[in-house]
């Protein structure tokens, strides 16, 4: 005859099962959620305070567009992409340059960042320092810098511009100037050809060179009208935005919750200590007869008879009688804290020797009698009554 194994049936835990690893590791879950707030209070209380200060400038772009320019402006598409604009101008808010200005007029470094208010021409300066008037010199320091930066970009740029331009048109002119007077001074046929094609060539690329003049003309109007000023200055801010406290608590309970979540489960699975009869279905594949408060709670796993008078006196008889022919039931006496794999291989050797095991029951003794121990008995009748069947059927 095979032994029969007693190991129990793997399965997906169901929701009474769940709630009960809540209940049993409630202490864990509380205790790894307070630690990591506990932790994340003092991580906050312990760095240093930091304020933050915003100031706002406002750039005023051009309303002509691709599709319908204005009539005296000859424009590039790349300038009047409205989304593209702001982000280059973020870009240089946001330079070296800018922030070189900004610590010249402020003394000292800036830190923070500048960002564009979605679908909006505003900037936001964010500066941060250690108190609040330093973050709101900061702010207003790094906004001042940036349109004094971009006014005198965009004046040298133009200047630059003009000049090179203006330059080219000289050049041509005087080249022009001086064909002309070569062929009225009436030179042979081929060279008055060559004179010829050489002063059409001038003709196109002056024309092309004041094309470019027109362009930066136009450039100038629209960077006349895209200017930036300071909407919004920096005030000195009554709260620190660092550390975030109340932030990092939230958060830390948040994590904690899955931590100790996931720690009880862990508790859970590797702790297999048998203290009431719902630890003893999950333990054995015996039927979980009941508790038992007649019978002591220490010693070792032993066997009594299936009409044992300490079982018949607690209620507990087994649900089912034995086959004929296969000498007396026995029931499995499991002191409260055993092991589940120390009553497993108890109930394994058992079995080798021939002893019929009818079921199981946990023995809390008179002392640790309760009034839960009604409740677990008839919690493990369903189960008790199934396994039996089973076992009869096998």
């Amino acid at each position: 005859m095979r032994p029969m194994s007693f190991e129990p049936a793997a399965g997906s835990r169901r929701l009474r099962d769940h709630i009960g690893v809540l209940r049993r590791r409630a202490l864990v879950v509380a205790a790894v959620t307070l630690a990591a707030a506990l932790v994340a209070l003092g991580l906050s209380l312990t760095q240093p305070r930091r304020y933050t200060a915003t100031a706002q400038v406002l750039f005023q772009q051009d309303t002509a567009t691709v599709q319908d320019p204005r009539p005296d402006q000859i424009v590039d598409s790349k300038r009047l992409d409205p989304v593209r604009v702001m982000q280059n101008e973020a870009r240089l808010a946001s330079s070296e340059l800018v922030r070189e200005r900004a610590r010249d007029l402020l003394g000292q470094p800036v830190s923070g960042s500048v960002t564009n208010v979605r679908d909006s021409d505003v900037l936001l300066f964010s500066a941060n320092a250690s108190t609040p008037e330093g973050a709101a010199s900061a702010a207003n320091a790094w906004a001042d810098a940036y349109t004094a930066v971009r006014a005198d970009l965009s004046a040298s740029r133009t200047t630059a511009s003009s000049s090179a331009i203006a330059a080219q048109l000289d050049a041509i002119d005087s080249r022009v100037a001086a064909i002309d007077r070569e062929l009225d001074a009436g030179p042979d046929a081929e060279r008055a050809a060559a004179l010829d094609a050489e002063r059409a060539a001038l003709i196109d690329q002056r024309a092309a060179w004041v094309r470019q003049q027109q362009v930066l003309a136009a450039d100038t109007a629209l960077a006349s009208t895209n200017e930036a000023r300071v909407i919004d200055r920096a005030d000195p801010p009554r709260h620190p935005s660092q550390p975030a406290t109340l932030r990092n608590l939230v958060l830390a309970v948040l994590v904690g919750l899955v931590l100790g979540l996931a720690t009880a489960y862990a508790v859970d699975e590797l702790d297999d200590a048998i203290r009431n009869v719902d630890d003893l279905a999950r333990a054995l594949a015996l039927p979980a007869i009941g508790a038992a408060s007649t019978l002591p709670a220490s010693g070792d796993v032993r066997i009594v008879p299936a009409d044992d008078p300490a079982l018949v006196e607690a209620g507990v008889a087994p649900l089912a009688p034995p086959e004929a022919g296969t000498g007396r039931a026995q029931v499995l006496v499991v002191p409260r804290g055993s092991r589940g794999r120390q009553v497993r291989e108890r109930a394994t050797a058992l079995d080798r020797l021939g002893v019929h095991l009818v079921g199981a029951v946990l023995a809390v003794g008179e002392q640790d009698a309760s009034a839960d121990s009604t409740s677990d008995l008839e919690r493990s009748r369903h189960l008790a009554s199934q396994a039996t069947s089973e076992q009869l059927r096998a």
